[in-house]
């Protein structure tokens, strides 16, 4: 890939704070696990099950991005 193409690949991931996509949602999973755990621990069963939910997206959304990541490095290399 073409340097001005990996650069914008690169903004493209990140939004605002310069934080990349993957990292965010990342960083959203562990924050809704917590909250999660905090919900069930008062009594609070479905907004522990939503938050519970979101943890399983965010997670899936920072494995899809770490994987297109990957796969833009690889192509990079070659």
């Amino acid at each position: 890939m073409a340097p001005n193409a990996q650069q914008h690949q690169s903004r493209v991931r990140e939004g605002a704070g310069g934080l990349a996509a993957e990292d965010a949602a990342a960083f959203i999973a562990t924050l809704s696990r917590d909250l999660a755990d905090i919900a069930r621990e008062h009594g609070l069963g479905t907004l522990g099950y939503i938050l519970g939910m979101a943890r399983l997206e965010a997670e899936a959304i920072a494995r899809k991005e770490s994987a297109a990541l990957d796969s833009t490095k690889r192509g990079a290399r070659s």
